[in-house]
């Protein structure tokens, strides 16, 4: 593998990134877009198989449908090689009538955060970075922190405890204090350049940590930005967004997944609808992003259901993709263990189905917008579920689909079925 040119930190030339609408980003036909990997499936997957898969997830989201908790939505099953289902359900919006296309970006919500992990492991395998390294290598202002409470300053949080929520910081709670805190103090300011925004992340820690890094879980975006940043600063980018290209999006050759989405792809989105009182009600799409501003970098990713088939089968094909190492596949195996003190999590990813060696085969991770990503080692099939309706407001209604999904393989293939683990289906 031979990793990217980066350039100097003395020079203030840096890579930068104009954002395109759909049709300039995502012009490829088809055949382009279903995926060919020079891996193999490790399994042959029977077409009674294939027809159960359709079959269960048809049934499913026109229950929901019917039920009134969704307008629509979209699904994508892969192998390593192969795309099982491909499909769009419903509309995407109610008041057109137009459908729900297999190609429609959504808003993704929280399958960022593996997304992001999956490039931070990219990142350790250019040797940029290591799991292990604490915060106050790259970001000195978390050097000599205290608890909020007070006391002696306590070591920084890794960047493992960042992608598994065990970093000492702020978690998300209520409505995301430290993101309101930013968002005004971006609009007080005007449109500052990214790395001023991203500053902001770093000042609204530098008051203490809220625990001692390592020692509890709090599910928190904010420790995404945090490694978001480090990724910006060891590319030596301009914003998240570039950095992921350069790590993750260009190497993948997959245009559609992006921070910033401008006016032409916002158009052609899904409505997001809210459920109350047993009725749906339009929420609107969001606005386009505009280059400078703040982006969440644990749930600002738009994409389609094909985006999120080229990261499954990353993970699928040991981080391999069209016959070249990508990541190597110790630094995947690092992504897939329960870290601790972390519930269920190992780096942006929950982690089920482990085995003697620690590692899980059952790794997923879902999205308040209602969507959630997954694959299985055992079986080698993965992919997602994309709707438009909070999670919480469905009852989980993607997860319980992907698990629907999940099962229908893992019985077919002979391995033992999954019981759905306790926790937020809304968020993760």
């Amino acid at each position: 593998m031979i990793a990217p040119n980066f350039k100097s930190r003395d020079t203030d030339t840096r890579h930068t990134r104009t954002t395109h609408g759909v049709g300039q980003r995502w012009g490829h036909a088809l055949s382009t877009i279903l995926l060919t990997l020079t891996t193999s499936c490790s399994f042959a997957v029977p077409d009674a198989l294939v027809d159960e898969l359709h079959t269960t997830l048809a049934t499913g989201m026109a229950d929901a449908i019917n039920a009134g908790l969704i307008a629509g939505g979209s699904a994508i099953v892969v192998t390593k090689n192969k795309v099982l289902l491909r499909e769009g359900y419903g509309h995407a919006e109610l008041a057109t009538g137009a459908t729900f296309a297999p190609d429609n970006a959504v808003v993704l919500a929280s399958v960022t955060k593996p997304i992001v992990a999956t490039a931070a492991a990219r990142a350790v395998s250019l040797g940029l970075i290591s799991f292990d390294d604490r915060v106050d290598t790259y970001l000195p202002a978390f050097k000599s922190v205290s608890l909020s409470s007070g006391g002696k300053p306590l070591p920084a949080p890794t960047i493992a405890q960042l992608l598994s929520h065990t970093g000492g910081i702020l978690g998300n709670t209520g409505r995301n204090a430290w993101l309101e805190a930013l968002r005004e103090r971006n609009q007080k300011n005007g449109e500052p350049p990214p790395h001023v925004i991203n500053a902001m992340v770093v000042d609204a820690l530098s008051e203490g940590y809220v625990y001692a890094p390592g020692s509890e879980f709090r599910y928190s975006g904010l420790g995404f930005n945090i490694v978001a940043l480090i990724l910006q600063q060891v590319t030596e980018t301009d914003d998240y967004e570039t950095a992921l290209d350069v790590l993750l999006f260009d190497p993948l050759a997959r245009k559609t997944l992006t921070f910033r989405p401008d006016a032409k792809l916002v158009a052609g989105m899904p409505m997001r609808y809210n459920l109350r009182d047993n009725t749906l009600h339009p929420a609107g799409r969001i606005n386009p992003r505009p280059r400078f501003g703040y982006i969440n970098a644990g749930g600002n990713l738009v994409g389609t259901p094909d985006d999120m088939a080229t990261i499954v089968q990353l993970h699928l094909n040991r981080g391999r993709y069209n016959g070249k190492t990508i990541i190597e596949s110790e630094h995947l195996d690092a992504m897939y263990k329960h870290q601790p003190n972390a519930h269920d999590r190992g780096l942006g990813f929950r982690v089920g189905m482990v085995g003697d060696d620690g590692r899980g085969a059952y790794l997923r991770h879902g999205g308040a917008s209602g969507t959630q990503l997954w694959f299985d080692l055992d079986t080698g099939i993965g992919g997602a579920i994309l709707t438009q309706t909070p999670a919480r407001q469905t009852r989980g209604l993607a997860l319980r689909l992907q698990m629907d999904l999940l099962n229908v393989t893992r019985k077919a293939m002979g391995f033992e079925p999954v019981t759905r683990a306790k926790g937020n289906a809304a968020t993760n």
